[in-house]
């Protein structure tokens, strides 16, 4: 029996017959519950799998991405990338009829949409890298249709001159509005293209150049260079800060190389110094201490009543009875061995 060619199979989307049996399955986006009838939405924005840039969207079975303002979805409909906006505004003259006032009903919609499909024309031909053609507002007098190419930063260098392009051909074409076609106008930023207008001209007033930069043709294509005195300054403000960062730097490394060759010397002279304040005993040649020798020795003769004022040799430490004999080669320089005096 072919359950599936049945309607009481209860799949909820798909059902795959089997001998004696059959199974239900989803469609992608869902997935089975745990009934084996029932397809649940897949939720791509919890799970972290959708791999937008910035906003996702969650929806029945799939999911949008989107972004944040000042950035405009890539080609690829996930990644967002920052965008410059290139505003225009093009004169169509045809007569239209549309509610100008509601920008919801459908004859605005039709007409709007209809302005976008003429300019994407000329667009899609001259400025295939555009990201986005897109209509701000349509208003009566004529058809004017305020507009704007959307181009990526990273790229508008070159994709850029193409929309000067691309303008310069629109003001030279007729465009088609629903039934009625008509010759064009285009104007940006108060100045009127025409098809023979110079591109570095439509380029600084579609504003890609800074007031620092001034725009030349290069092999025909519109494009901003930093004017000489900015070049100029630029040089200047360079080596200004460059070199005496140099002489900075040396400074240091001599002030440390100065530092340590001082500390060096410094050390050997304390070295020196404290050699030279070791005494030498005239009978041995070791260094004498005479805080570990100053015990009495019995065989000293008393000490002889003083016969002259002048110092004597005989030491008498203070509350001590006994004397010590000083060797009178090395009474001036405050130290004494403890020798045996002179025999008669």
């Amino acid at each position: 029996i072919n359950e599936c060619s049945e309607d009481n199979h209860g799949c909820d989307q798909n059902c795959n017959n089997t001998v004696g049996s059959y199974i239900c399955s989803c469609v992608d986006g869902y997935t089975l519950n745990a009934d084996g009838r029932i397809c649940d939405d897949i939720d791509e924005c919890a799970e972290d799998t959708d791999g937008c840039g910035q906003n996702c969207n969650n929806t029945a079975g799939s999911y949008i991405c989107s972004c944040r303002d000042g950035y405009t979805l890539s080609i690829n409909n996930r990644t967002c990338d920052e965008k410059v906006s290139l505003k225009f505004e093009v004169t169509v003259a045809v007569d239209v009829d549309f509610n100008e006032s509601d920008t919801t009903s459908a004859s605005y919609v039709t007409v709007l949409e209809q302005a976008k499909t003429a300019l994407l024309v000329i667009f899609r031909r001259k400025a295939p890298n555009v990201l986005e053609v897109r209509i701000i507002a349509i208003r009566k007098g004529s058809l004017i249709i305020e507009a704007e190419a959307v181009v990526a930063k990273e790229t508008q260098e070159t994709v850029a001159p193409t929309v000067t392009e691309a303008l310069q051909e629109l003001a030279a074409t007729n465009v088609t509005i629903g039934n009625s076609t008509g010759t064009t106008s285009v104007e940006v930023d108060g100045l009127q293209v025409e098809s023979t207008t110079e591109k570095c001209v439509v380029h600084e007033a579609l504003g890609l150049c800074s007031e620092d930069q001034i725009c030349e043709e290069v092999d025909g294509q519109p494009l901003c260079k930093w004017k000489e005195s900015e070049s100029l300054w630029r040089v200047v403000v360079g080596l200004s800060v460059g070199i005496p960062l140099c002489f900075v730097v040396a400074g240091v490394v001599f002030a440390i190389c100065y530092k340590r060759m001082q500390g060096r010397r410094k050390s050997e002279a304390d070295r020196h110094r404290e050699e030279s304040r070791v005494p030498r005993s005239r009978y041995n040649k070791t260094a004498w201490n005479p805080r570990q020798h100053r015990g009495l020795d019995p065989t000293l003769p008393p000490r002889p009543a003083a016969v002259n004022p002048g110092p004597s040799a005989w030491r008498q430490p203070p509350d001590s009875t006994h004397a010590d004999y000083r060797d009178p080669l090395s009474f001036y320089s405050g130290l004494y061995h403890q020798t045996k005096p002179p025999s008669d």
